[in-house]
């Protein structure tokens, strides 16, 4: 028997020549790869001879399977097909390409009817087998039942849609129904209390909602009547039941229970407005209850600011007070009252708004009704020209929305030509050059301040550490009246604290160079550290108040350690009183430039002002550093009641003027280590009273210094035994003083050669050398 392939002719050979001869496998016209799609079958025969077996095997049999032959593509892919020779190792191969059969139908299956407000999923079917492709689903009409482009079918009313499935140029076609659910449930709504004469409509609400919604009612009994719409109207006193059957089902209905009761009201309320303003009338009503009874009432009223008509017409005639009264004509015991305010006409406004919002932030506004200078009741309208940017209520709320503008305007309800507008913008981004810190509003509430606007948590703070954090470079924080009782860390270069009436009680620990406090209050555990460890450059303090302060080293106090150097520092125009307990004022150590001007000095254990080299805060010494160096001015200063009021103990400025201070009841002035060739002016000072047996001490001996005591006042030094000057230096030039008892008990290493006899001849000079 003999096969003949249509595609591939497999030529058996066998060439026997001898008993040592193999048979072998060949092939004439074959193609080693042939295509199939999914699905296709193929035969490949062999030509063989009768008794010859043939084995066939696949490499990949998810791709192609092949039997006896015959060869079916199974999914896309390649396999390779081999044939052997049974008990031989003569073999050939074939591959197999699988591929995806072009589509050419489309079948659609799923229901094809729907209640309205079911989703249910249609599938396409594409054929021949192992076809693919991307449905476009469509609906004839999206009113009826709309699909989704994964074959979701979703009802919404009643009707017939067509829906149609599309690949390339072949589609299909799908005829649903939808129809609607039937009703399962009634309930009827409505006021279980009705008063006789009133008529109410009542629904009746059917489940699903898209289930057939018609009803039929019905009422049982003479005490009420009801028609097909569910308007009710109750006829007289009693209980009724009404009924709601569906007509769609009989068996589905819902029984609703009414009390009607009289129409005598329980209690009366008047409304009307709980002001006037004089000459205006406004009509006045009644709310009864129950709602529904009877609201015919008799007018009348108490006092002499205001009149009332029978139909509640109210008159104002004249500033004041009054009382309307409504009594009920069914019971004269149902009454009540309502007290009336009488205003004059309004003549302005005033408001302060805050210029500008920054969105999620908001404002409280209180506007002030006046008539002439006397604020009168607030009865005012606010509106905004934009409620995208910003909305406002009746209150007077502001709340920003968005980036951009928006005009608020205030208006009296008396009379609209009193008004305020004010256009406000929306920021998104506001300076924080200044800072304010007030412990007085919300977070993210905008206001006025000193006629600035501000907001918390942007640039108004309730800390004074919160809003140095959020400081700019060169920036102002201005702390509102109040007492601040927190711990405060300065560390950002380029700032300036300042204050309106505000008092700080804790430390201030400075680590920053362009730093200014001024205007402040300073008691308690208030103090002034800088950082032992650093340097500070230009720092000031200028217009405070230091009182009533504990007990404590010193209350300023910048002591530097090693070759660190203070340097441009200012201490101007500040009072210091009332401060016993500290062992000094100002503590400073290897300070450049220091200029003490306009202070007033009054208390303290030891030194108003102490100066010395390197060291930590009490462990400071006239060895090492540099002490007082650059320019030193201490001038117009007022010292009292302070042990010593100036001692340096390390001297080694360019420039050192101590003039035109004042010292009284107090110590001098003292100077303990003084570098060659310095000139040291100590001129134009009054020392009265001074306390303790020296009023200028000078010490280390054989310095070459240039000391030069002009033109001062000494007088009425307190010690039985003193002196005007105690010099330890061989050039002192202290002529041209006036002393009130000069001997040589007094004066100590200073040339006197000249002094005025009295304050007048001082003064007269003084005056001529300006």
């Amino acid at each position: 028997m003999r096969k003949i392939s249509f595609i591939l002719i497999f030529v058996l050979a066998l060439v026997l020549g001898g008993c040592n001869k193999s048979p072998s496998l060949q092939f004439d016209e074959v193609d080693t790869e042939i295509t199939l799609t999914i699905g296709e079958k193929r035969w490949v025969y062999s030509l063989v001879d009768d008794g010859i077996e043939l084995d066939w095997i696949s490499s990949n049999t998810d791709v192609a399977t092949v039997d006896d032959g015959l060869i079916k593509a199974i999914s896309t892919g390649k396999a390779t097909i081999t044939v052997t020779i049974v008990g031989t190792e003569i073999s050939e191969t074939i591959e197999v390409f699988v591929t995806e059969p072009d589509p050419t139908s489309i079948e659609i299956q799923g229901k094809n009817e729907i209640v309205i407000g079911e989703t249910e999923k249609l599938n396409a079917v594409l054929y021949p087998k192992g076809a693919k492709g991307t449905i476009m689903w469509s609906s004839s009409d999206e009113s009826i039942a709309t699909i989704d482009h994964n074959g979701n079918v979703t009802a919404l009313k009643e009707g017939t849609v067509t829906i149609t499935a599309t690949l390339g140029n072949i589609s299909n076609t799908f005829s649903i129904t939808i129809t609607l659910p039937k009703p399962n449930k009634i309930t009827i709504e409505g006021k279980e209390r009705l008063i006789v004469g009133e008529t109410f409509k009542y629904k009746a609400l059917v489940s699903p909602e898209v289930a057939n919604q018609d009803v039929i009612w019905s009422v049982d009994g003479e005490f009420a009547e009801i028609d097909d719409e569910g308007n009710l109207t109750a006829l007289k006193e009693g209980t009724i039941v009404i009924t709601c059957i569906s007509t769609s089902d009989n068996n589905i209905s819902d029984t609703f229970t009414i009390t009607i009761e009289s129409n005598i009201p329980q209690n009366i309320t008047i409304n009307g407005p709980n002001s006037l303003k004089v000459g205006e009338k406004r009509t006045f009503s009644v709310t009864a209850s129950p709602t529904g009874t009877c609201r015919d009432v008799i007018w009348s009223i108490e006092g002499d600011s205001a009149e009332i008509s029978k139909n509640g017409v109210l008159t104002a005639l004249k500033e004041g007070t009054c009382k309307v009264l409504a009594q009920s004509k069914l019971d004269l015991s149902i009454c009540c009252e309502k007290e009336i305010t009488i205003f004059k006409d309004p003549t302005h406004l005033s408001c302060d708004i805050p210029y500008y919002l920054v969105p999620g932030s908001f404002a409280k506004l209180e506007a002030n009704l006046y008539q002439n200078e006397e604020i009168i009741y607030p009865f005012i309208i606010y509106s905004s020209s934009d409620n995208d940017v910003i909305t406002i209520d009746e209150k007077g709320k502001m709340i920003a929305k968005s980036v951009g503008q928006a005009v608020i305007t205030i208006k009296s309800i008396f009379n609209e030509n009193i008004k305020l507008s004010k256009e406000i913008r929306v920021l998104d981004y506001v300076e924080t050059s200044e800072i304010l810190v007030i412990d007085k509003y919300e977070q993210n509430e905008a206001f006025l301040y000193d006629n600035k606007t501000y907001i918390m948590g942007i640039n108004a703070f309730s800390k004074i550490n919160e809003a140095i954090e959020k400081a700019q470079n060169n920036s102002v924080i201005v702390l509102s009246e109040g007492t601040y009782n927190e711990e405060i860390n300065i560390d950002i270069d380029n700032l300036s604290l300042t204050g309106i009436n505000a008092t700080i009680t804790n430390k201030i620990n400075v680590n920053a160079n362009n730093v200014t406090l001024s205007n402040l209050n300073f008691r308690e555990n208030a103090s002034i550290n800088g950082n032992p460890s650093g340097s500070i450059t230009n720092f000031t303090f200028t217009n405070n108040k230091v009182y009533n302060l504990n007990e404590g080293l010193s209350f300023l106090t910048f002591a530097v350690v090693g070759d660190n150097q203070n340097e441009n520092f200012i201490i101007s125009n500040n009072t210091f009183e009332e401060i016993n307990e500290l062992t000094n004022i100002i503590r400073l150590s290897n300070i450049k430039n220091l200029n003490i001007e306009n202070n007033k000095f009054s208390g303290t254990l030891s030194d108003a002002i102490l100066i010395s080299g390197s060291g930590f805060p009490g462990q400071e010494n006239n060895i090492t550093g540099t002490g007082a160096s650059g320019k030193l001015i201490i001038y117009g200063n007022e010292f009292s009641q302070a042990t010593r009021s100036i001692n340096i103990k390390l001297l080694s400025a360019e420039k050192i003027e101590i003039n035109n201070n004042i010292f009284n009841s107090c110590g001098g002035i003292q100077f303990q280590r003084i570098l060659n060739d310095l000139d040291v002016n100590i001129c134009f000072n009054t020392f009265t009273k001074i306390e303790g047996s020296v009023g200028i001490r000078i010490f280390n001996n054989n310095v070459l210094a240039n000391i030069k005591v002009n033109y001062n006042i000494f007088e009425d030094f307190a010690s039985e035994t003193y002196k005007y000057i105690d010099n330890r230096i061989n050039t002192c030039n202290a002529n041209y003083n006036y002393f009130d008892n000069l001997t040589d008990e007094n004066i100590f290493g200073a040339i006197v050669t000249e002094t005025f006899a009295s304050i007048k001849e001082l003064e007269k000079a003084i005056k001529s050398l300006s």
